[in-house]
Formats: structure tokens, sequence, C-alpha cells
């Protein structure tokens, strides 16, 4: 995708079907592949998606090992004009709704689909009458970060390599 094309998808986005699905049952392992693609372009492992033996041998177990992962969870695509662009998990807890998983495609990426994603988190939150959003961010990814603070999430808590983020949604 040019940078041409990047430009003329950002103007057009809101005028475009985005939307976010369930995702079927049939359609965990698509969901579980996508994720792991997403995940790891983002962390600048290119050498796990140029293809080779090592590719393969890392992406069989973290699919396979996803579902356990993912099991019980609320799985969504983020679809824009018939094409998952993203995917979105949600874990339900007691007073919060975790977002345990949100990757948007590298060629999709800064046109407002992650935004749309949180609102959609958001409106869930609210419809289970949860008091906040939660989330786990590594600290390397500082445009993740800033998104997430943008979308008014604070550090809740700092880990050696992530830290945990929350916004609140209702009062307590």
């Amino acid at each position: 995708m040019s940078a041409r094309d990047l430009g003329e998808l950002i103007v057009d986005i809101s005028k475009q079907d985005l939307e976010i699905r369930s995702v079927r049952t049939r359609e965990h392992f698509l969901f579980n592949l996508l994720n792991f693609l997403y995940f790891r372009r983002a962390d600048g492992v290119r050498f796990l998606m140029e293809g080779g033996p090592f590719g393969i041998i890392v992406c069989i177990p973290y699919v396979a090992l996803a579902e356990i992962y993912f099991f019980k969870q609320w799985r969504y695509f983020i679809v824009l004009e018939h094409r998952v662009v993203g995917v979105l998990a949600l874990r339900e807890e007691i007073m919060t709704l975790y977002i345990s998983s949100m990757a948007v495609s590298p060629d999709y990426r800064r046109i407002g689909i992650a935004t749309y994603a949180l609102n959609h988190a958001a409106a869930v939150a609210r419809k289970l009458c949860k008091e906040a959003l939660e989330l786990e961010v590594l600290k390397k990814n500082d445009p993740a970060v800033r998104l997430y603070e943008r979308h008014g999430y604070r550090v809740e808590e700092e880990k050696r390599r992530s830290f945990i983020l929350r916004k609140q949604i209702m009062k307590p």
C-alpha cells in the first residue's frame, strides 16, 4: 500500500464499512493466527514472517496455545471493506473488562481502527456495568502507550517489561 493510498484511506475511513464482529467457533484458528502475525510484526520480529522453518516452528505452537489462552473470552474481528484488519479479545473480570488482545495489521495502522476497537470495548464494558477497562502493554511499545493514554488510560501498575493500564468507565 503506497503513502498516497494510505492518505486516501485516512480521509475515507469514516465512509467505509468498518465493523467489529464476533469470531465464530470455526474461525478461532484464523483469529489466533492473525493475532500472532499482527503482534509479531509489531514487535519487529521480521525473520519469523519472512519464511523458513523457524517461523513455522514458532507459529504452530503459538496458534495452538492461544486457543487455551483465549478460551472463554470474547473474540472479535475488526473488518474494513470485507477484510480482517485487526483482532480484539475481551475477558470479563469481577469489576473490570480486560482487553487481553488488540492488534491491527501493520498496513492499516494509524487510521483510527484501534480507536474504533477501544470504543467498542468501552461500550461492552458499559453494557456489562463494569467500572473500568484494563489492559497490559509492553513498555517499549511507545505508539500503543501513547494511543492508550490519549484515550484516558492511566498506569495502574508498572511491571518489569510492561504497564497495566486502566480507564475508569463508571463510578464505583
